[in-house]
Order: C-alpha cells, then sequence, then structure tokens
C-alpha cells in the first residue's frame, strides 16, 4: 500500500476535523487584523461624512470590499476551526470556553453581514455590524488568552512588580545611632610583659 493510500484510508471526517481544528491558531489572526485596520479607516470616514452632512453616501473603494469580504471568510474558518478545537481533550469544557467560542461565532456573524451590507451598499449597516465585530474581537480574544496562557497573563509582571514594591515599603526602617554626651574613657596603655633573658648557652670545647 502506498503512503497516499494509506492517507486516504486515515483521513476519515474526524480526523480531518481535528486536523481543521488545530488550525484554529493560524487562522484566526488575519481576520483580527483586517476588521480592527477597517475600523480605524472607517472612523474617520465616518466622521468626515457625518461633518459634510452626507451620512450614507461617500466613495467606496474596491480595496475595502477586497478587504471586509477576505475579513469575514477568514473568520467564519476560525471560528469553524476553533470550535472543533474546543472537542479536543487539551481543553476543558467550561464557562470561559463557551463565551469565547460564541464570542467567536458573534464575530464571525457580525463581519459577514458587514460584507453583504457593503456589497448592497446599506453603509449604515456595514458601519454598524463592522465596527460591532471589531468590539467583539476584544472580550473574544481575552477569554482565548485565558484558555490559553491562564488568568493574569498579561498583567503578571505588573502585579509582580507591585507586591514588590509593597514588600520594600513594608521592611521596618534600621534605627539611627544614638551618640552618647559622655566623653569616652581614654585607653589605658597595657604594661609591658617581662621579658624572660635568654638562657644561657653552654659552649662545649673539645679537648685536643
Amino acid at each position: 500500500m502506498s503512503r497516499i493510500d494509506r492517507l486516504l484510508e486515515a483521513a476519515t471526517p474526524e480526523v480531518l476535523l481535528e486536523t481543521a481544528g488545530r488550525l484554529h491558531p493560524l487562522v484566526l489572526h488575519l481576520p483580527i487584523g483586517l476588521l480592527l485596520l477597517l475600523a480605524v479607516v472607517e472612523l474617520p470616514r465616518m466622521l468626515r461624512r457625518r461633518a459634510a452632512g452626507d451620512g450614507a453616501g461617500g466613495d467606496r473603494p474596491p480595496l475595502i470590499r477586497a478587504a471586509i469580504w477576505l475579513a469575514a471568510l477568514t473568520a467564519a474558518a476560525a471560528a469553524f476551526s476553533g470550535w472543533h478545537l474546543a472537542e479536543s481533550p487539551d481543553y476543558v469544557a467550561g464557562r470561559t470556553l463557551q463565551l469565547h467560542r460564541w464570542l467567536g461565532v458573534g464575530v464571525a456573524a457580525t463581519a459577514m453581514i458587514a460584507a453583504v451590507a457593503w456589497t448592497v451598499r446599506w453603509t449604515r449597516g456595514y458601519r454598524g455590524f463592522l465596527l460591532l465585530a471589531a468590539a467583539t474581537i476584544i472580550p473574544a480574544g481575552h477569554f482565548g488568552g485565558v484558555m490559553t496562557h491562564g488568568e493574569g497573563f498579561v498583567t503578571a509582571p505588573l502585579r509582580a512588580a507591585m507586591a514588590a514594591a509593597e514588600e520594600v515599603e513594608d521592611e521596618p526602617a534600621a534605627e539611627p545611632e544614638v551618640e552618647s554626651d559622655a566623653e569616652p574613657e581614654p585607653a589605658t596603655e597595657a604594661e609591658p610583659e617581662p621579658v624572660a633573658p635568654p638562657a644561657a648557652s653552654q659552649a662545649s670545647f673539645a679537648l685536643d
């Protein structure tokens, strides 16, 4: 049996879905960046149109249409892969996982509605759903980070530094030495110890 035949035999639907789920960390960053960038681009455009009294019109750059559809499709792919990754035994089902999962679905849904709104020239709908999708990214990303790195991962260095500073402040200050007004006693010279005379050496003479 060739390698391709073994691969086709092993590629059951369950294995393929599990593999697709493991692509979630790779896929999710593109829609996040695109949606946040589109929101940053759209906010000043919206303010300029409102100041000019043109709340619904304005130019429609083709690049924005390509970007919003790419963001919507990759957001849907990220939600799909993340949903199946959550079924892995590596993740424990709980409130954090459910919040992250449904917020991710919300990002994908609002991004898709924004793309359709841009296509049908519903400018107000495009703006509203685009900003909603960008805002939903923040809590969705927060809960995803908690699942991956644990609670308080971002603020851990700050909390450690603050705790160290509080320990330094709580340490008791060293008491200053109190100088005494009494005059110091004069140092007494030590009397020299008597030195014993050296023992007389007995000279021995050799007789010739």
